[in-house]
């Protein structure tokens, strides 16, 4: 029998071909710590921002509506995400539907950087400062909500979990007008506090507070009194 040396049977282990082998795993490494490292960066930075901001009014643009936002950034530290500035318009009609100095949102994310197909976000809790919200009615009966319709969510990579979302609002106002009957109202300096129950996620406390506001028919006006209301 003719006998086989080791050397045909390990060819791989000569000092030249190891050393090639050697290289392509170390340019392999490096080329997914650069990739992983290009991703970290990009998420920190102003572009994702801006990625992340322009999918926020392709969304309302599904729902029929048009959004400007001043500013949006994440805070990877704390894992809040930062918006100022929010005008939020009927897209049809251009009229003004609410604007919003303030919204922050605590998320929690397990590993943003996991590969993997789908994704779970959890909303721990949202804070809004200095929100107006305007209904109006014109003489003919329409309002600046006209065209704003529902549209159910989508199987999608990102899904929200929101059973134990917490939601705080401060110095909010509404600002309601029908011109076809010649009334108009506001509520301001408002609190309102949402939060599921812990037992029952689909059943929410709410808890709605206002310091001023007034109401107005044909021009005779009248200034309601201030007061709490608790709902569940």
């Amino acid at each position: 029998m003719k006998s086989t040396s080791s050397a045909q049977i390990w060819p791989i282990l000569r000092p030249t071909r190891l050393k090639r082998v050697l290289i392509a795993i170390a340019a392999a490494t490096l080329i997914v710590g650069t990739l992983v490292f290009a991703v970290w960066v990009y998420i920190r930075s102003e572009n994702f921002n801006n990625y992340v901001a322009r999918e926020i009014k392709s969304k309302l643009r599904e729902f029929g509506l048009r959004a400007e936002i001043g500013s949006f950034g994440i805070s990877w530290n704390t894992q809040t995400a930062r918006l100022r500035d929010l005008k939020i318009y009927n897209e049809r009609t251009s009229q003004l539907v609410a604007t919003v100095e303030s919204l922050d949102t605590m998320i929690e994310i397990g590993d943003p950087l996991a590969l993997e197909a789908s994704r779970e976000v959890v909303i721990k809790n949202v804070e809004v400062g200095g929100a107006d919200f305007y209904y109006e009615i014109d003489p003919q009966g329409r309002t600046n909500l006209d065209g704003v319709r529902y549209v159910a969510p989508k199987s999608e990579a990102i899904t929200l979990d929101t059973k134990r979302t917490i939601v705080e609002l401060f110095e909010g106002a509404i600002h309601f007008k029908d011109l076809s009957r010649r009334i108009e109202a506001e509520v301001r300096e408002t609190r309102c506090a949402a939060q599921p129950q812990p037992n029952n996620p689909n059943v929410v406390s709410l808890r709605f507070e206002s310091a001023a506001g007034r109401v107005s028919y044909a021009g005779r006006e009248n200034r309601p009194k201030t007061g709490s209301a608790n709902s569940t």
